[in-house]
């Protein structure tokens, strides 16, 4: 029997205020089964400090150089003894204090799946709260169904599979298809499990994050050429409406949630 059911890892550079909105939202949930693991890249503007001062048996962090983000996520598996992992980085959110407690109850009542998900938040600039749908898991052809913040992984069913460092940008859209591949039981939940902040890496490297979506459906999901071409245009396409009519992309995307976090 495992310890935690939950391992969830975190990992940071130089951004202590994300970080303790990532440990308040940890903390105060209200299922106990579960420990933090912080991977920090050896940051200094007094994140060290910060987790040494965390006294909670859950915690436990190291902070080393690395090679990057999902170099520092492989570490973050490697010390990890939940029965289900979830990656949430730094300034990431669960979205309630119960989101733990109803995924144990799921777990529980489904036996174990070997991957589930569900719906995000996203935090806009403005601190808004823009509620974004999950989409189906057999879209991964497509891209990601969902945040990577909203989908915990069974542990044995990830295994040996890591994060792959030749995709700097999109790793996570690997890795997830590759759980996928494995996993003979997948379930959808219909609400939200996260609270993403708006502005990640993928966002803001979109053409090198084409490139690494491009080698990862050749090279790890093995789609057709034809697949990946009409793929990449409908991605340039959404790109478009996105720059050009933002209006028109939030109302295909997002919902605005109303206070307490639910959807209008």
């Amino acid at each position: 029997m495992r310890k935690f059911l939950f391992s969830i890892i975190t990992v940071c550079l130089n951004d202590r205020a994300a970080l303790d909105r990532t440990y308040q939202s940890v903390n105060r949930q209200s299922f106990g089964a579960f420990e933090w693991i912080v991977i920090d890249g050896k940051s200094e503007d007094g994140t060290v400090s910060f987790l040494n001062e965390l006294k909670e048996p859950w915690v436990q962090w190291r902070s080393e150089t690395d090679n990057g983000l999902y170099d520092a996520m492989n570490k973050g598996i490697e010390l990890a003894e939940g029965g289900y992992l979830l990656f949430l980085n730094a300034g990431d959110e669960l979205a309630a204090a119960n989101v733990l407690e109803r995924l144990a109850d799921i777990i529980n009542a489904n036996i174990w799946p070997d991957l589930l998900y569900g719906d995000s938040f996203e935090r806009t600039a403005d601190d808004k709260l823009l509620y974004k749908k999950s989409n189906p898991h057999r879209r991964i052809w497509y891209g990601m169904f969902t945040h990577h913040q909203s989908i915990f992984y069974k542990r044995s069913t990830v295994g040996s599979l890591r994060y792959r460092l030749e995709y700097p940008i999109c790793s996570d859209y690997a890795f997830t298809g590759e759980v996928l591949y494995r996993s003979a039981n997948v379930i959808r939940l219909p609400f939200a499990l996260s609270i993403f902040a708006q502005g990640g890496l993928s966002s803001r490297s979109f053409h090198p994050g084409e490139r690494d979506y491009w080698r990862i459906k050749r090279d790890v999901l093995h789609h057709s050429l034809v697949s990946r071409i009409a793929t990449s245009c409908a991605h340039h396409g959404m790109r478009i409406v996105r720059n050009c009519m933002p209006s028109i992309y939030r109302w295909l995307r997002f919902r605005v949630a109303k206070p307490g976090g639910t959807q209008s």
